[in-house]
């Protein structure tokens, strides 16, 4: 039997949740070799580096960065464009600017039945597209039907520092090829 009034719900005095996917992990630091030459008598000796294990705390858990401007724009798109935008979150692959839609896989996902007939109308990955694309949430790539860029100031997944070296990269090899 579900509650139906807010004080039927617990209340507590401190969080209930526990961070279970944040652990300890060894970080394996060192360990190279190093190489010094007499020069003199054109001897190298080799040192190896002193091995260091530290035990650091990790988060297991994928995540992703939604940046505070976008909270409202994001309550205010349409089911499909939600739909779409979650799924893309859920794709996007740490430090890429872009991602890979697969329209059934998409359709799967946000859990768009088939009609009678069997088939399922691709309808709301176009609405969410076009709504995307509209509000700047994703820009087409060329010459790739089902790959868009992410707008990595609404949405991301990595060092936004990354990402703006990886776009002056890119920016250098159009200007080197023009």
């Amino acid at each position: 039997m579900g509650r139906s009034q807010l004080k039927q719900y617990p209340e507590y005095t401190e969080s209930p949740y526990d961070l279970d996917a944040v652990m300890k992990s060894q970080l394996r630091r060192g360990g190279k070799d190093k190489e010094l030459t007499d020069h003199k008598t054109g001897e190298v000796l080799v040192f190896k580096e002193k091995v260091e294990y530290m035990e650091i705390q990790v988060d297991a858990l994928r995540y992703i960065k939604l940046y505070m401007s976008s909270l409202q724009d994001i309550a205010m798109l349409t089911e499909p464009g939600k739909k779409l935008l979650f799924y893309l979150m859920s794709k996007v692959k740490p430090n890429v600017l872009e991602v890979i839609v697969n329209v059934d896989e998409f359709l799967d996902w946000a859990k768009y039945k088939p009609n009678p007939a069997g088939t399922r109308s691709k309808t709301h990955y176009y609405r969410g597209i076009k709504e995307l694309l509209d509000k700047d949430y994703i820009a087409r790539k060329k010459y790739y039907g089902n790959i868009f860029y992410i707008n990595v100031n609404r949405f991301f997944n990595g060092d936004r520092i990354k990402a703006k070296s990886i776009l002056k990269k890119q920016q250098a090899k159009r200007e080197k090829e023009s």
